[in-house]
């Protein structure tokens, strides 16, 4: 017999919701998320709450005692370099554009050579 956390029960707050900043500011993209959202943002994460079979609940796994030291920890992990020289912040970019593309971004024109 499995174990499974019931639908909808997870702690995630979505961190989108909770940016601090985001949006163009002199010709740059930029986003800012304080170290106080950073730290709720995991310690509310599916990753951090896993669904215990025995308790019948989720179950906090990490809790955050320096949330500058973590912000500082987590800033180098989005820089770390995957074999192909991309990182999960040039992944999530690229992701990001390809979404925007896909749903028709006003500020796209299409290339005309591409056809």
């Amino acid at each position: 017999m499995s174990c499974r956390a019931k639908p909808g029960r997870g702690r995630r707050a979505p961190l989108i919701a909770t940016l601090e900043t985001a949006g163009p500011f002199r010709g740059q993209l930029v986003i800012r998320v304080g170290s106080q959202i950073l730290a709720e943002s995991f310690e509310r994460s599916e990753f951090n709450n896993p669904y215990d079979c025995d308790r019948s609940d989720f179950v906090q796994r990490y809790k955050v005692i320096d949330r500058d030291e973590f912000a500082k920890n987590v800033l180098a992990a989005l820089w770390i370099e995957s074999e192909d020289g991309s990182t999960p912040i040039t992944r999530m970019l690229d992701e990001a554009c390809e979404e925007a593309t896909e749903d028709g971004s006003l500020g796209l024109a299409e290339s005309e050579g591409w056809r």
